[in-house]
């Protein structure tokens, strides 16, 4: 369809005709009209409930009935659409959503109001211009573009001219400059919210990669990054790079020069200092001397220092080769705020490996002494984490559940050899001793400082549902969970694996040793548990399969 002319504010006809039914034109009335408007809009502050406020608002201040508000996204136009009216105008056609297009484009380019001259009937389907009055109005945060409010109505008529259009489009200036600002306030609010949900819920990660993935998703969903990568310092201390992803969130590879400056972010990891520019190829310190950030066509940079206790631990390093001034001090302190909290993930991540490498250490020399239990503890913590998430341990306690079996026979350390590697059944004394082994667990790994259910795993393990087990005798729900867990996933192994003085029974037979002593020895909600995640492995690794 032709697009029908427009002009930015410039007069050219009647004074009087752009008068809308019922509506007070004075300039006292047009205040009073504002101050309703900020009102009602500074009151909202989630986006989403904001979005279609402002269209509803703006329509009824300016008495009109349709009206469409997109949001920018840079070169690949807008992205998000939130329409509305106010009378039964009709709905949006695919004709009337290019013209709202081009309406955009145009306000985009000349960021004032815009006013199309010729209301003609158009080809197609459209009930777009062939209605009395057509307005798009930008939507500005200081020199940022936000998005375009395109606004339309049958009965009221504007010429184009006339001594009193330039106050009119004054006030339309007014009323686009209070919806952008409850825009810009709403947009802040709704994003400092998931950055600050982000960074708490990084409390709750201890896979470091878990970890990079979902800081870096987040962060570049939440600012208008082309692009953006995470560098984190390896053992060398040389920065690597960990994660890189597009807008849409595909995985970029490593960048070798040709997605970044590698002395821009060299400056932020040795200074710890945000690296924020609209144009970056004007920056003398960065636009000359290696070259990359002219070859590279790179123009909005934003490179955070992710910091940590005592040094840098590595950099957010963002971009936007499309457009100039996409990033601003929200933004920068947005992606410092999830740094910063990535920061400190990654070392309580860094810890807990060092934990979990040191909690090996001791589980393998256990297994070191018994050559019959090769691998028994790597089993037992594989099966009891499984158990735990078909129970819906949270992802921290599975953490401890990890480290109690690992650590669950760390007592036959103390057992001396003669009995612990006696190639038959036990005597009444040596069966004595081997009881011994959760006390003497506990004792070992006492100057650890290891949290309770940790301990609960290494002391209760042998307890059995109905009383008759060891230490304490323990019966039913007494029994800590991590020991009624590691009871069963214990069983189970001792009774698949062989031994010196009996061979293996199959996996079928230990299942139904299991079920049978189901409610006796063990727990059954536990079993019914294990025996779930057993069939669930067992579809799908055919070495368990009978």
């Amino acid at each position: 369809m032709k697009e029908p002319e427009s002009r930015p504010m410039q007069p050219c006809g009647d004074s009087n005709a752009h008068s809308g039914c019922g509506e007070d034109n004075s300039a006292e009335g047009r205040f009073h009209a504002l101050v309703r408007l900020t009102r009602r809009l500074t009151d909202t502050h989630e986006l989403q409930e904001l979005l279609p406020l402002v269209v509803r608002e703006v329509l009824s201040v300016l008495k009109m009935e349709r009206g469409v508000l997109l949001l920018d996204e840079g070169a690949g136009g807008y992205e998000a659409v939130v329409s509305c009216d106010n009378k039964d105008s009709g709905a949006y056609s695919p004709t009337d959503q290019d013209a709202t297009r081009a309406l955009f484009e145009e306000v985009k380019a000349t960021r004032r109001p815009v006013i199309p001259c010729s209301r003609k009937a158009s080809e197609g389907d459209s009930s777009f211009w062939n209605l009395g009055t057509v307005v798009g109005l930008p939507l500005l945060d200081r020199s940022r573009f936000l998005g375009v409010l395109c606004l339309d109505s049958a009965t009221k008529h504007i010429q184009i001219g006339g001594d009193g259009l330039p106050a009119y489009l004054a006030f339309l200036e007014s009323v686009a400059a209070v919806a952008a600002l409850a825009v810009t306030n709403a947009r802040a609010h709704t994003r400092m919210l998931e950055a600050q949900k982000l960074s708490e819920d990084f409390g709750n990660l201890f896979d470091l990669d878990e970890v990079f993935d979902r800081a870096l998703s987040r962060i570049v969903q939440l600012t208008r990054a082309e692009q953006g990568f995470l560098f984190i310092r390896g053992p060398t201390g040389q920065l690597e790079q960990r994660v890189g992803l597009d807008r849409k969130g595909r995985y970029l590879p490593e960048s070798e020069d040709r997605f970044v400056s590698k002395r821009i972010i060299r400056a932020a990891a040795e200074t710890g200092e945000v690296i924020l520019s609209d144009n970056v190829a004007e920056v003398d310190a960065f636009g000359g001397s290696d070259g990359s950030v002219i070859r590279l066509g790179l123009t909005s940079i934003l490179c955070v220092p992710i910091r940590g206790r005592d040094s840098t631990l590595g950099v957010v390093y963002l971009e936007n080769r499309l457009l100039i001034g996409v990033f601003d001090e929200e933004e920068k302190r947005l992606v410092q705020l999830v740094a910063d909290r990535a920061g400190t993930a990654i070392e309580a991540a860094k810890l807990l490996r060092q934990q979990r490498d040191i909690l090996r250490a001791l589980a393998n020399a256990v297994e070191a002494r018994d050559v019959g239990t090769s691998s028994h503890v790597q089993r037992v913590s594989h099966f009891a984490i499984a158990v735990g998430h078909c129970l819906g341990l949270p992802n921290e306690q599975l953490m401890l559940l990890e480290q109690s079996a690992l650590l669950h026979d760390i007592g036959k350390i103390g057992i001396p050899d003669r009995v612990l590697l006696k190639q038959g059944p036990l005597c009444e004394e040596e069966w004595r001793l081997m009881k011994e082994h959760p006390q003497l667990g506990v004792g070992i790994v006492s100057p650890v400082d290891l949290p309770k259910e940790v301990l609960d795993g290494i002391l209760y393990h042998q307890e059995a549902w109905n009383g008759r087990g060891y230490p304490f005798g323990l019966s039913g729900e007494n029994i800590p969970l991590f020991g009624r867990i590691i009871a069963v996933v214990d069983a189970f192994d001792a009774i698949t694996t062989d031994r010196p003085y009996r061979k293996a029974r199959t996996i079928r037979q230990a299942a139904d040793e299991l079920s049978r002593c189901a409610g006796e020895q063990f727990d059954p909600e536990v079993v019914w548990a294990f025996l779930s995640v057993l069939n669930e492995a067992m579809e799908t690794d055919t070495a368990l399969r009978p």
